[in-house]
Parts: structure tokens; sequence; C-alpha cells
């Protein structure tokens, strides 16, 4: 205490404390005059030199205000000293001079150069002061909202430097032509403009969407589910900071049924245990129905084949029947169910897969280098089996690339010809989430010089012939007749061509023919059957029908085991390729809301089935929608938006081969 508290200050705390009554060795007096007047001398000569130095910049300030304003004159008695010698030159000429617009845009540039650097020169750093206040034109602004660039940059998946940097040279080109004057350049547009254009267009297209779609009940649906590594997202990383990365998700497209458009997408949410993601998918499209208020009137749900889809346990298709309470009907692609036959005869003959695109057998490892080989003219024809489908030539023009070369390749075969823009075709990649390129690279190997001999050669041929004579015929006849009451015929037609093809391949696809005959199940049956243009078939059918209705007016409606039956390998028509056992036999959620007096009705008349596929492509494209979306920008929201921009782009403008076809967009 005593090293911190001054000494004086002791003293006087030791007298205060031993003082008598009032009286003290140090007493308190009045206020330290010498103190004060030194404090007040500091003060006022603070004060003094601080008004010093205020004068002082006062004054140069005022210098300087009277050096630019003399600087100022003498460049305006400069200026009219030359307006002078030039009026001066104009009137004793002949003829009157009268410059030109781009004259004078060069002179006023030129005259802007000078007194910046005049400035620059005398005043250095300090000449911003002085030029903000001369009367100079503002750069303009563009104000355009550029919403159909950033529409068709959206459609055509460009970025919005790339689109900024596109729609910036042509103004070049405008101005360079003279169509545009030079000052017009403010309009040249920067990424950022477009990137707001296209939120803008995104936030809109959500709403037409909604608005045009308001009301509307849906009666069918169908979804597919894709896991990709290439989806966009904002991520938090350790630090708390927010960044854009690449992530791996799984996303379920919707689309609309018969029509095909897309509906909705959505991320399933994580399972717990006991659940399975099975019952995720189905309670999210469950909201998407209560969304449309359609929990009334949905009838047909499509997917693909897979367990997770098709469990009548524990499937999608099964809990969302289990949510709404009553039956739907199954539209498995029939497609999909088509290729698992040649699948597993290619992993029986020649080996199994191993990759996403590879093969480890000797046959299949040379697909990938198919366009490669060269042509061999000498192939060997096979005519054997049914003609494909006949399709007029204007559609097979329109058909996707891979379509259209293998129902090209398929019939060349057979004719033992090869044209020759077939024969430098190069075939789509391999893929086996899509088996139509494999068998379209098989079919092309057999016109090539392979090198291929013995037992390898052997397993080529069966290839062959299973591809031209069963999968393509089956996979044209689906692409042809492609609605659900046709479905049962073409499992009818697998069974027919199977008895044509040798025993090992019968061995080897049997049990994938009997797995993938979903439309054997009686309700398909059934409503093909009543659809039928013979009259014996729709008698049966509809016996079948009112003996499963008793006394009952209407069909049975409730939610039942859906397993597919057992299907008789000799059969020729639908009324035999099932044993229509008691209890195993449910009628179509289609009719079972028709009384039935219309059912005896269709003895003398075909029902009119509903328009529904029995493949499910138009799920697939909203797929490849939502993938592109997905990679593009981030959120749910933003993916919407980027979706229904591309739609309504792609109907305003299908196609863009010629003038025409933009010319048409402009109202």
């Amino acid at each position: 205490m005593a090293a911190k508290v001054p000494a004086l200050e002791l003293r006087w705390l030791f007298a205060e404390r031993n003082k008598c009554a009032e009286k003290s060795e140090m007493m308190i007096a009045g206020v330290d005059k010498n103190e004060t007047n030194r404090q007040n001398k500091a003060e006022k000569r603070k004060a003094s030199e601080a008004a010093v130095k205020l004068n002082k910049k006062k004054k140069c300030e005022e210098e300087e205000i009277r050096r630019l304003e003399q600087q100022d004159q003498d460049i305006l008695l400069g200026e009219q000293l030359l307006c002078e010698e030039y009026d001066s030159v104009t009137d004793d000429a002949d003829n009157t001079f009268t410059p030109t617009y781009n004259l004078l845009k060069e002179e006023e540039e030129n005259s802007i150069r000078f007194v910046d650097w005049l400035l620059n020169e005398k005043l250095g750093e300090l000449s911003h002061l002085v030029t903000r206040y001369l009367n100079r034109p503002k750069l303009k602004r563009n104000m355009i909202p550029v919403l159909n660039a950033a529409k068709a940059s959206l459609r055509r998946g460009v970025s919005p430097a790339a689109t900024a940097d596109i729609t910036s040279g042509f103004l070049k080109d405008l101005i360079a032509a003279g169509i545009l004057q030079p000052e017009m350049s403010y309009l040249a547009c920067d990424p950022s403009k477009i990137e707001r254009a296209r939120k803008t267009v995104m936030s809109n297209a959500r709403e037409i969407d909604q608005s045009r779609y308001m009301g509307e009940k849906l009666v069918g649906i169908g979804y597919d589910g894709r896991k990709d590594k290439h989806t966009r997202a904002m991520v938090t990383d350790s630090c708390g900071n927010t960044k854009m990365r690449m992530v791996k998700e799984e996303r379920v497209s919707v689309s609309e049924e018969p029509t095909g458009r897309y509906l909705s997408h959505f991320v399933p949410d994580e399972p717990t245990y006991p659940e399975k993601p099975a019952l995720k998918v189905a309670q999210s499209l469950y909201d998407i129905i209560v969304k449309h208020n359609s929990l009334d009137s949905i009838r047909y749900l499509a997917g693909d084949s897979t367990n997770c889809n098709t469990g009548w346990k524990a499937g999608s298709h099964a809990h969302l029947e289990k949510l709404l309470g009553r039956k739907l009907f199954w539209g498995i692609c029939n497609i999909h169910t088509h290729e698992l036959p040649l699948r597993h005869l290619i992993r029986i003959l020649d080996g199994p897969t191993v990759s996403d695109v590879g093969f480890s057998g000797d046959v299949c490892s040379l697909l990938k280098d198919v366009s490669e080989m060269p042509y061999n003219p000498k192939f060997e024809r096979m005519p054997e089996g049914e003609d494909l489908q006949p399709i007029p030539e204007n559609i097979v023009k329109n058909m996707a690339t891979d379509q259209k070369v293998s129902y090209k390749l398929v019939n060349a075969l057979k004719a033992g010809e090869l044209p020759p823009e077939l024969q430098e075709v190069m075939c789509g990649p391999p893929n086996h989430a899509r088996w139509l390129t494999t068998g379209e690279r098989i079919i092309f190997m057999w016109t090539r010089k392979h090198g291929l001999s013995g037992h390898n050669l052997k397993v080529l041929r069966l290839l062959v012939k299973f591809c031209l004579e069963f999968y393509f015929k089956i996979y044209f006849d689906i692409k042809v007749k492609h609605h659900i009451e046709d479905a049962p015929y073409h499992l009818l037609s697998q069974i027919r061509i199977l008895k044509t093809q040798p025993k090992i391949d019968r061995d080897a696809v049997t049990f994938y023919i009997r797995k993938g005959a979903w439309y054997s199940h009686p309700e398909c049956l059934l409503l093909s059957l009543l659809a039928s243009s013979d009259s014996s078939d729709r008698y049966f059918a509809v016996d079948q029908i009112l003996k499963l209705r008793g006394m009952n007016e209407y069909g049975d409606t409730s939610v039942r085991d859906r397993v597919t039956p057992k299907i008789n390998l000799s059969a020729t028509s639908l009324k035999t390729l099932i044993s229509w056992k008691t209890g195993q036999v449910a009628e179509p959620v289609f009719t079972c809301a028709l009384p039935k007096k219309d059912i005896e009705s269709f003895r003398e008349t075909p029902y009119q089935v509903p328009k529904f596929s029995c493949h499910t492509q138009s799920t697939e494209r909203c797929v490849k929608l939502v993938t592109e979306a997905a990679a593009a920008v981030a959120g749910p929201e933003s993916r919407e938006g980027y979706i229904r921009a591309q739609i309504q782009h792609r109907e305003m403008m299908p196609v863009f081969l010629t003038k025409k076809d933009i010319l048409c967009t402009f109202d």
C-alpha cells in the first residue's frame, strides 16, 4: 500500500486519523491558484495553435480555388479564340462545313481527355475535387430486363457469363453495321445482369405453372428416382461459411399421366429404423397428391420394376395404396422389364458386367470398340424371325438416334445388305441402366471384322439372333403399341418367340420373363379383354367381373395383395395365360365405379381404356430435366424454376432449325 500511495497523501491520512476535534496538521484549504493559472495558460496556448492551423488551411484552399478559377478562365478564353479563328475561316470559305456526328463525338472525347490530363498535372490526387463539378454527361445504364435472353440461356444450358458475352457480341455487330449508334454501347450485358434476369424468369415460371394447373386434379402419376453425385448445393463448412459444392443426392422425379408433363420432384426423407426408403417415397407421393387435391381422382401409378417400387408387401406402390385406402392400377415399365432377359442372357453366355458400362466376357468386352472395327461386306445374313412393326419413314426420322439406327440395322441384317450410311455409323455408348445401345452394338458388331472364332463366335451368333428375333422385335412392338391394354399382348409375343429360340436361350431367360410378367395380373388381363375386338374375349371378361361383384352393384376398390400370378408358357391367348383361380382375380380399378348395366354393355361394344402408357419414358425425360437442373442451380425452388422455365420456352419454340422457327415467337 505504501509503495502505491504518494507520501503526501499518507501524511494527510495520518493527520486526519490523529486530529483533535476539527483541527488537523494538514487541513484542506481553498483553490490552488498557482496550479489553476498554469492549467488555464496551457489550454489557451493549445486553442491559439489550433486557430492558427485552421486559418492557414483556409488560406491554402482559397488560393487553390482562385488558381483553378483562373485556369478555367484561361481555358474558356482559349476556346473562344479557337472559335473565332474557326468562324473567320468558315466565313471566307465558299461552302459551309457541317461536322459529322462522329467528328463531334471525337472532339468531345479529346476535350475531356485534355481536361483530365491537365487537372492531373496540376492537382494530382486532388483532381477529383474538380471533375465531379464538371457538367459531363453521365454514363447511361442498361435497364432492359433481358428476360428472353435469360430464358433462352436456361433452355440451352448456357452459363450467365456465356450468355452475356454472346448478347454483347451481337450488340457490337449491330453497332459495327451502323444499325445502332456507338453511344448505344451501354446496352451491353454483364453476367450479373443475366443472373438476375434468370432468377426473375425462374420465379415467374413457377408462378405461371402454379396458376395454370391450379384446381386441376390428377388421374395418374409416374415416378422414378436417381442418385446423382453432380448435385449443386449450398454447404456450410466447419467455420460456418456457406459455399457452393457438388454433392451426392437422391431425387425422385414425378410426371403427370397420361400427358407425361413434368409435375414435381423431391428428395426423400431419411428413414428411421425400422422404416424403409420405400415408405418415405410413398409418403412424399401422397403429399403431392394431397397438394393437388386428388385423393379421390388418382387411379394410375407408374414406375419401374425395382423391388423398392413393386414389392407387394413393402414397396412404394403398396405403401401408397395403404395411405390412400384403396387400390391403384400399377403401370410397370414394359421396356424396363423387357431388358431383363437380354441382360441375364449376356451374363450367362458371356460373363457378368464389371462396371457401369463394362463387361467381363470375351465377346461383350469388345463392344466399347465396335465403332473402330472395319466393315465386313461379307457378313452373314440372318433372315429368321418375325419382321419388325412397320413404322412410317417420317416417324423413324423423328425417333431418337439410337432407336432409329437400331431399327434400320435390324432390317439391314435381315436383308443381308448394309446401306452406306449405316456402315460407318457411331453407336451410342453402352449403359447398364438402359440396354438399347448394348443390343445395338451387338448386332452392329456382326457386320464388322471382329476377329472372333470358335466358342466366342458361337456366343456372338446366339446374342445377335436373340437381339434380332426377340429383343428388338418386342422393343418396337412396345414403342408402337404402348398403351396399357396392349401390354399383356406383348407378354404373349415374348412367350411365342421364346419357343423359337435355342434351348440354351430359353433356359437362361424363362425365369426373368416370368419375373417381369407384371401385366399378367388379372386386373391387366381383364382390361385388355374388355377392350378386345373379339366378342368372345369381352364376354369372358364381363362374366369374370360380374362373378367377382356377386350381389354388389359396383366393384371392390379396397387394397389387395398385388401378387403376380404364375403364367402359362403354353398359352396362346390372354384367357389361357393364367389359371383364373377364385380369390386371385381382382377387377380393374377403372371399371369399379361403373354399374353392372355399363359392364354388361361391353359384351357388344369394346371398353375404351384410358390412354395410359405401359412404359415410363415420359417420366425418364422428367428425370433428365431434374438432373440437368440439379447440376446448374442449388435448392429445390431454384430447380423447380429452372425446369419450368425450360419447359415454357420449349412450348414457345419446340425446335430451332431455321429462322422461321424463331420468327414465329415474335409478337
